[in-house]
């Protein structure tokens, strides 16, 4: 389990989605994000 003792709902992906379209993540590329609450 993760961090927040929960998995992931469509909200925290889209929100992760929304950002990387958006003009505040111009400077980002080639990057592994996960999406995974912290789980190791």
């Amino acid at each position: 389990m993760n961090n927040f003792g929960r998995l992931a709902a469509p909200i925290d992906i889209a929100k992760v989605v929304e950002f990387l379209v958006s003009d505040n993540s111009r400077w980002i590329s080639g990057q592994v994000i996960p999406l995974n609450g912290g789980a190791v």
